[in-house]
């Protein structure tokens, strides 16, 4: 005979049901993930060679072409890829076994992508627009700034991208219990 569920007066027991995925849809959503992950890395990549070639040119015209470039593809083209893989990137951590805030590296990777996107959209976007202004003036501070703020969120989503594959750290202490 099982034993009777011992509730509090006038509440249903409580059901830790969850929403898993499993088999061909959640290799869809990983694979839609991976696929705009490895986008906004490849835009990484661009938005550091168009700033390079801005900031190491002698030519005002190239410069400006260059930061109009990354204006265009840093305020539409990577802000759609961002949000892609920080939603993908939440979907699939709350439909498969991974969890949210259970393994230090799923948490990790999220503050990762979150500091790109708030940096990215709050800083270098606007060290874009000045360097545009001073496209007379190429490779001027305002230029490696660019470079620097380029650099420092390609290193951060190569770095989102090895933990992705290396799962270091095992589980947060919430979920050691």
């Amino acid at each position: 005979m099982a034993a009777p569920t011992i509730t509090p007066a006038g509440r249903a027991p409580v059901s830790r049901a969850r929403v898993r995925l499993t088999g061909r849809r959640r290799r869809v959503l990983r694979a839609a993930h991976v696929a705009v992950g490895v986008g906004w890395l490849g835009l990484a990549c661009a938005m550091l060679t168009l700033g390079l070639s801005a900031a190491l040119t002698r030519e005002p015209g190239l410069a400006g072409a260059a930061y109009t470039l990354m204006g265009y593809v840093g305020t539409r083209t990577i802000a759609g890829m961002a949000i892609a893989t920080l939603i993908s990137g939440l979907v699939l951590s709350l439909v498969t076994p991974w969890g949210l805030v259970r393994h230090w590296w799923v948490v990790v990777k999220t503050v990762l992508t979150l500091v790109v996107i708030v940096s990215a959209v709050g800083i270098t976007n606007g060290w874009v627009e000045r360097a545009a202004a001073a496209a007379d003036d190429p490779g001027g501070p305002t230029a490696w700034l660019v470079v620097t703020g380029s650099a420092g969120h390609l290193l951060l989503l190569a770095a989102a991208t090895l933990i992705s594959v290396d799962k270091p750290w095992g589980r947060t202490r919430k979920e050691r219990r």
